[in-house]
């Protein structure tokens, strides 16, 4: 019987399609040599020779039964106690549930006293014994032909699961040299059946399907979850499995045929949809930046703006450009064919700033000013208003006001990529002088005050000089010439800018002469003055109130111009006197 119908036979699973999987390797040593295997036991000649491959039956000792292919074989006399040793590792795999262990062997001997003994077991790796599967033994003397030999190693496979395993073949020499004897062995095969789920071990994408099937059932199966970690679906009859929608973990299915075997499957969930970069760098309003996406289904993605604070922008392809808004967060999100989405937030860099924020400045005054902010470079300087004559140089930034006071101008700055910030200037008073009219006398004084300008570096002048004043070009001290007229005076400061005062210089007025009543050593009758004198006629009374006397017109002692007639003055009086004293005089000669 075949080593296939013996397993079939045992279980009783005629007609069920098995998994069955080799664990031996070179079990029937047609590569013509021991490759595979571990030959140990100590060498020697002829009936103490180790285990050999040929086709001749020799073993160095006696000749075994001829084989047509290459078989192993070793002498069952020798310098005992020894053993010779064919070993190899083997794998059992994770499903097993049943195995079996088979052989052919010849032997011829003729040997005394302890028996000869062929071994076949399993150890772990580590040296421990796990399982003796078989032995025969050889006394007295005697020769078998080729003969097969099938062994259930059910046990010991399914108990070992997904472990390596040493498979060991010896021949026990308990003696030295009783007897000749040799033994030969071929087509050594370990053979492990397994129930399982082909697609074991799969990775499917979050939200993925795939169709699972298995080997080795029997009759109709019923699948389920074990752990349900990503939140899947299975269906129970057909095995359509779908993943959930948890990334990077793993769901382990559960399936079971009519016969009441079980096989699990472990199905690891992808990780889920991810964007490069994961943390971006900031951007600047309206700056751009492309984004990547992986993970997933691996296809399909399209990239969209899900908070949208800045007015930006993205391309399926995830090509995402910012909007104007500046100090917000955009929010993006990649999904992929499958439904599976990744966010990624975006934060949109402050505007333009312009340092200082404000300004007031007076006419002609100039101020620095700085941008910042936005793509943070390729500023350009304007004027959106410029009421006062205001100027800017739109490399630099620098501002100079104009001449037009108690207004408001705006500057602006304008990045690389448009965003832009405005600053409004107030433009403040003029340079001014107070009182900025005044009318004074000759010889008077003004103490001009400034107000307004750049504050420092006042200088006064005269601009017209019609009374012949004079001014303190510091202070602003003024005093009126002895010239009636007008005067002009300017004010500069130390940007340029300048007022003008106006000044009405007028003459002093002045009084004529009074003769004054007589009082005493005077004759008090009427006298005649002459004529000639512009006095009264000679026997005329003198009046006896003073009488004005025309004078000519002139200058007077502080330079001042004077005119007309004046009244009571000393002057006049004494010229009265003179005069009405040599009217008298007249009249006494004339009565003598």
């Amino acid at each position: 019987m075949s080593f296939v119908a013996f397993i079939l036979s045992v279980w009783g699973l005629s007609g069920t399609a098995l998994a069955s999987t080799q664990l031996v390797t070179n079990g029937d040593f047609e590569a013509g040599d021991a490759s595979g295997w571990l030959v140990s036991g100590g060498l020697g000649q002829g009936c103490d020779s180790d285990w050999m491959v040929n086709t001749t039956g020799e073993n160095g000792c006696m000749t075994i039964g001829d084989n047509a292919s290459p078989a192993a074989y070793c002498a069952l006399d020798g310098d005992g106690p020894k053993e010779h040793v064919l070993s190899q590792i083997v794998h059992v795999p994770s499903a097993t549930y049943a195995g079996a262990l088979s052989f052919r062997y010849a032997a011829s001997w003729d040997v005394m006293g302890s028996a000869r003994e062929l071994r076949i077991a399993f150890y772990s790796t580590d040296g421990a014994l796990l399982s003796s599967a078989t032995s025969v033994s050889f006394a007295g003397s005697d020769q078998s032909p080729w003969s097969a030999v099938s062994v259930d190693v059910s046990t010991t496979l399914a108990a070992h699961r997904g472990e390596d395993l040493v498979l060991y073949v010896s021949v026990v020499v308990p003696e030295s040299f009783t007897g000749p004897g040799g033994i030969g062995i071929d087509d050594i095969s370990v053979i492990a059946e397994s129930y399982r789920v082909l697609q074991d071990g799969a990775t499917v994408a979050p939200g993925g399907s795939l169709a699972l099937g298995s080997e080795g059932k029997s009759g109709a199966e019923t699948w389920t979850f074990d752990t349900n970690a990503s939140g899947g679906s299975v269906d129970r009859a057909s095995g359509l499995y779908r993943a959930g929608s948890t990334p990077g973990v793993d769901d382990v299915l559960l399936v079971t045929d009519a016969s009441g075997k079980s096989a699990r499957a472990t199905l690891h969930v992808g990780a889920g949809v991810s964007i490069a970069p994961a943390a971006p760098p900031t951007v600047s309003p309206r700056g751009s930046l492309d984004f990547v996406a992986s993970g997933g289904s691996g296809e399909g993605y399209t990239f969209a703006v899900t908070v949208n604070r800045s007015g930006g922008s993205v391309s399926a392809q995830g090509h995402y450009t910012a909007g104007h808004a500046s100090s917000v967060q955009d929010t993006l999100t990649a999904t992929d064919s499958l439904g599976n989405a990744r966010t990624v937030v975006v934060r949109v860099g402050p505007g333009v700033s312009v340092t200082p924020g404000s300004a007031s400045v007076v006419p002609r005054a100039s101020i620095a000013f700085a941008a910042a902010g936005g793509s943070g470079g390729g500023y350009v300087w304007s004027m959106v208003s410029a009421p006062s004559g205001g100027r800017i140089d739109e490399a630099t930034g620098v501002y100079q006001a104009g001449y037009v006071a108690r207004v408001a101008d705006i500057v602006m700055a304008t990045d690389s990529l448009g965003n832009s910030r405005t600053v409004s200037i107030s433009v403040g008073g003029a340079l001014a002088i107070s009182p900025p009219r005044i009318e004074r006398l000759t010889g008077e004084t003004v103490d001009f005050t400034a107000t307004g300008g750049s504050g420092q570096g006042r200088v006064w002048a005269i601009a017209t000089n019609g009374s012949g004043c004079t001014l303190d070009p510091v202070t602003g001290a003024y005093r009126a010439g002895f010239n009636a007229g007008s005067d002009t005076i300017t004010l500069r400061d130390s940007i340029g800018n300048t007022a003008v005062a106006y000044i009405v210089v007028n003459a002093r007025p002045s009084t004529g002469p009074t003769v004054p009543p007589s009082t005493g050593g005077l004759p008090k009758e009427p006298h005649t003055a002459p004529h000639s004198m512009g006095l009264p006629p000679a026997g005329g009374a003198l009046p006896e109130t003073p009488v004005a006397v025309p004078l000519p017109g002139g200058t007077d002692a502080g330079g001042c111009s004077t005119s007309g007639s004046t009244s009571g003055s000393m002057g006049g009086s004494l010229l009265l006197l003179g005069l009405t004293l040599l009217a008298a005089r007249r009249n006494r000669r004339t009565h003598a």
